[in-house]
């Protein structure tokens, strides 16, 4: 990143189908500042965990994390990975459709970004500096359209990825199509 260029991340997917992501400046970003429902998340959250227990489910939606955990629960009461009633998967659903209303949704052979933080903003906060040395200061969340493939990874703040059906890749700087290596730095899950 160069002297008083503003940082962003670009998402690109060449997937069989549509991608969603949520970017945050960090993993414990709390949950209030995206203007999600907290209400209606808290209530599935425990309409969840009124039936499901496992690890994954987290004790509060506070973080970024916490609704990353959330979201994998949430996709496997839907997909039947986990058994539930049906208040709970209708609490799985109610889950995932506030989640996917603040997703940056991504078409298969198109691009976005999903991440801006202009200059004085990187120059001004520890956070910034932490970015310019490159530190992973950016928590992205990719999931496929049905939710069979989710990926939940740190990046810097001037980094650009692409979605393929094997992964997550690092792309070359100044491209977004140019992956950079022989295999994806980040797996689906």
């Amino acid at each position: 990143m160069a002297f008083g260029k503003d940082s962003h991340v670009y998402v690109a997917n060449n997937t069989s189908g549509d991608i969603s992501v949520i970017a945050a400046p960090n993993p414990n970003w709390a949950i209030a500042d995206f203007l999600f429902d907290i209400a209606a998340l808290t209530t599935g959250l425990t309409e969840i965990k009124s039936a499901v227990t496992t690890a994954e489910l987290p004790a509060q939606i506070k973080t970024f994390s916490d609704l990353s955990n959330l979201l994998s629960v949430s996709a496997k009461l839907l997909s039947g990975t986990l058994s539930a009633g049906s208040r709970q998967t209708e609490a799985a659903k109610a889950v995932i459709e506030q989640i996917n209303k603040k997703g940056y949704k991504i078409k298969n052979g198109e691009f976005k970004d999903v991440f801006e933080k202009n200059f004085l903003d990187i120059y001004l906060s520890p956070s910034g500096y932490a970015g310019l040395l490159g530190a992973a200061t950016v928590t992205l969340l990719i999931y496929s359209n049905k939710l069979v493939k989710t990926a939940h990874f740190n990046t810097d703040p001037d980094k650009s990825w692409l979605a393929e059906s094997q992964g997550i890749w690092a792309v070359k700087y100044g491209s977004i199509w140019q992956k950079t290596g022989n295999t994806p730095e980040n797996k689906w899950t």
